[in-house]
């Protein structure tokens, strides 16, 4: 009797398993969005990498410091490992996930927290808050946090 899959003779169980196993390792693993990635706000998340201080063009038009934009300090997290950033259903319903995040923008609705925390810039931190995604031309990366706390890594352990 032949399998008709690949004209394979009839093989003992084991080499078909076998047969199975290898052919399904070459296959992507199949892991949902939800699973890998982490949620837009308002999910609270903890991020770990080094941040940092950049001074980019800012009013009016966000794009060139030679076309008259003032410059503006903005502060961003360069993550130890990527991430992705899945849409929840309710605030963000049609936004597909974002992937491979590496650095993110940072939003804090108090401004003496930049005081507070400069002492941390160019180490490893821990920030924690809510994700959400770029909606404006005056931000810089595809995926922003509102910060609630920045912690040095090297104190909290």
């Amino acid at each position: 009797m032949k399998l008709s899959l690949l004209g394979w003779r009839k093989q003992k169980p084991l080499g078909i398993i076998t047969i199975l196993f290898i052919a399904l390792s070459w296959l992507p693993p199949k892991v949902s969005a939800a699973e890998k990635c982490l949620r837009y706000d308002p999910e609270v998340v903890t991020l770990t990498g080094t941040l940092k201080r950049e001074v980019l063009p800012g009013p009016p038009s966000y794009e060139s410091f030679e076309n008259g934009d003032k410059p503006i300090s903005y502060w961003f997290v360069y993550l130890k490992k990527p991430i992705c950033v899945f849409g929840n259903e309710v605030e963000y319903p049609n936004l597909v996930p974002k992937e491979n995040i590496s650095i993110i923008e940072l939003i804090m609705d108090d401004s003496r927290i930049y005081k507070r925390k400069r002492h941390l810039l160019n180490k490893i931190v821990k920030i924690r808050g809510t994700l959400f995604p770029r909606d404006f031309g005056s931000q810089f990366t595809e995926v922003l946090i509102m910060v609630t706390r920045v912690e040095d890594v090297t104190q909290s352990k």
